[in-house]
């Protein structure tokens, strides 16, 4: 596959319809990314970089510079479940065999675990991620805010963060009710276990600093008057 090609299938794999769109959102003109689709020229480094970026994939994705499929495939699982994919001749089997709800027994093909672990994976980008890092940035701007103006009315508490808690289980949950058999709700939980956490973790740590209460005002003049009076004044 060639590199007008590439661009064209990540780019609609990303959610962006058509090529005027993406390149809107990158903020390059139309009339020059064209040309990178259509392949009558190929961007330079800084393009590419900025192009990889919008896609969520590497410069070596992006030019085809990659791992086998079912490697990469592979250790995404891996690393968000610590489960094992192993391809042999027959398929691809998966240990520990339980799943979500089902037990792995039997060997799958290579081509459906791939495409289980892509669809979650291209789910979560196109309708949780831009969802999630919504919520995300708002609240980092609400904790940006609150620092410089801490009487601002609405200031952040208790309830705000179960309800922003609450929305993130929410979200989570519908996406996962979209994945349509076992294999791929648990290829969308690993997927998202390892993207989620990261941010969930941050979000706690930076919550819980600001949540940390002020020191309580001193009165100095209270102090001199209580030394006045004595240990025994009845005043």
């Amino acid at each position: 596959m060639q590199l007008n090609e590439r661009l064209q299938q990540l780019r609609e794999k990303a959610g962006f319809e058509n090529a005027k769109a993406f390149a809107k959102s990158i903020g390059m003109p139309y009339s020059t990314y064209s040309t990178y689709e259509s392949g009558k020229s190929e961007p330079k480094a800084t393009a590419l970089v900025t192009i990889a970026a919008a896609l969520h994939v590497s410069v070596d994705d992006l030019l085809g510079y990659h791992v086998d499929d079912f490697d990469k495939a592979a250790a995404l699982f891996h690393e968000s479940t610590g489960k094992t994919a192993t391809l042999d001749e027959s398929g691809v089997t998966i240990a520990p065999k339980v799943g979500g709800g089902v037990m792995w027994t039997q060997p799958i093909s290579k081509e459906s675990f791939i495409q289980a672990i892509n669809d979650a994976a291209a789910r979560f980008d196109r309708n949780l991620r831009p969802r999630l890092l919504a919520d995300a940035i708002i609240n980092s701007v609400d904790r940006a805010y609150l620092k410089q103006h801490p009487r601002a009315k609405g200031g952040k508490s208790d309830d705000l963060a179960a309800a922003f808690q609450d929305r993130l289980l929410q979200i989570l949950l519908e996406g996962e009710q979209k994945q349509d058999t076992a294999l791929e709700k648990a290829a969308y939980r690993a997927y998202v276990r390892d993207n989620v956490s990261d941010i969930l973790d941050k979000w706690h740590e930076e919550h819980d600093a600001d949540a940390t209460p002020p020191a309580q005002d001193h009165d100095d003049a209270d102090d001199e008057k209580a030394k006045e009076k004595g240990p025994h004044s009845n005043e």
